[in-house]
């Protein structure tokens, strides 16, 4: 019986140290939503209260910002607002970097969550 014992604890010690300790997945973004260069629509969310909508107004630049994977946030470019569309949601166009989804546009203390112009649209 121990030397039964003995071989299952060498085949699981075994199994267990060939295993890859990472695994590493990447998910792609199609190309439409991996970054946004300047003259392109993007859609910026808010959550529709009137001191958000007062916060910003057609023709403003707002500076948008990524986080990283280290938590540091960085600047990511500037969007132009162009116009606002229904409760939640304006419309600008991308002034400078490379804007990708998910980024935050900040106006002041404000921020919006920046979104494709693809998902909105369709």
């Amino acid at each position: 019986m121990k030397a039964k014992a003995k071989i299952l604890l060498i085949v699981m010690v075994s199994f267990f140290c060939l295993m890859p300790a990472i695994s590493a997945a990447t998910s792609y973004f199609p190309e439409e939503l991996t970054g946004a260069k300047a003259g392109t629509s993007v859609y910026l969310f808010h959550s529709g209260t009137a001191e958000i909508k007062d916060a910003a107004a057609t023709g403003d630049i707002l500076t948008v910002y990524r986080e990283d994977p280290c938590r540091t946030v960085l600047e990511a470019g500037k969007i132009r607002i162009v116009s606002f569309g229904g409760d939640n949601y304006i419309r600008a166009e991308v002034v400078d970097g490379n804007i990708r989804p998910g980024d935050m546009a900040r106006k002041g203390s404000v921020l919006y969550l920046v979104t494709p112009a693809a998902f909105i649209c369709k």
